[in-house]
């Protein structure tokens, strides 16, 4: 079906009310203000549309995400970023769509990128030589909260220490293991096994697919909006250091 190509999102449409979004920042997919707000107006125009069923989220590029955009970091300050994943954020929005997510990861899904792939309900990967981790903890970046409680929502409470502390970006295989993924494909079937499990789990009423989607996420959803004293953000006043720059450039080169 045809593809819209919105500010830095390609929109497509499928059966089954399924709507595949691919994120079209070259050439790393890199998350800006101006990324996270057009996610933002798509989450609400989803939720909005009864003829939208499911969400896949994609890219369009090599790299699902590779994180934050450094350069805008660097020239304007932390700023927004320093909510990445909180309430109001358009990752936020699409972890609290009220419908079916499937992450369609083709490429590295790195910091932040593998936030906003641990966002979505499922995560279906493919084979190949590249990496996923949430790697902050390496770089020398605290997790804003809510990126935090997204993160350890989504992974399996065996394995938040490997995945939060150690700070790796494994392959893909290793990232099935521990939860970061469901599922590995081949690279030529993983668009047709997305938009199949969309279009399984859209087909279901959303009073129910919702509600357990809601319920299953009230915990995390609290210690997100309200966080206590140790959940505040350490983020902006840590995020530009000398360190952590030092840290962060070569690896994203």
């Amino acid at each position: 079906m045809p593809s819209v190509a919105l500010m830095n999102i390609q929109r497509s449409e499928h059966e089954g009310g399924v709507r595949l979004l691919r994120i079209d920042r070259p050439p790393a997919n890199a998350i800006n203000t101006e990324f996270l707000s057009a996610l933002f107006a798509e989450m609400e125009a989803c939720e909005a549309d009864p003829a939208v069923r499911a969400v896949v989220v994609g890219s369009a590029a090599r790299f699902f995400s590779a994180g934050l955009d450094l350069k805008e970091i660097m020239a304007k300050g932390p700023g927004q970023m320093a909510a990445l994943g909180g309430a109001g954020d358009g990752i936020y929005r699409l972890w609290r769509l009220p419908k079916p997510t499937i992450a369609m990861v083709e490429g590295h899904a790195l910091a932040g990128g593998a936030i906003l792939m641990l966002a979505c309900d499922f995560r279906i990967a493919v084979r190949g030589s590249y990496r996923i981790g949430v790697t902050e903890s390496a770089l020398g970046l605290p997790l804003p909260n809510g990126a935090f409680q997204i993160a350890r929502y989504a992974l399996p409470p065996q394995h938040h220490h490997r995945v939060l502390l150690e700070g790796e970006g494994f392959g893909p295989e290793r990232a099935l293991e521990l939860g970061l993924i469901h599922e590995l494909v081949e690279p030529a079937a993983v668009e047709a096994r997305c938009l199949a499990l969309a279009a399984k789990l859209g087909a279901y009423p959303e009073s129910g697919y919702g509600y357990q989607k809601a319920k299953l996420q009230a915990e995390a959803n609290r210690a997100l909006v309200e966080p206590p004293p140790l959940g505040t953000d350490r983020f902006e006043a840590t995020g530009l250091t000398p360190e952590v720059f030092a840290r962060l450039m070569p690896a994203k080169i």
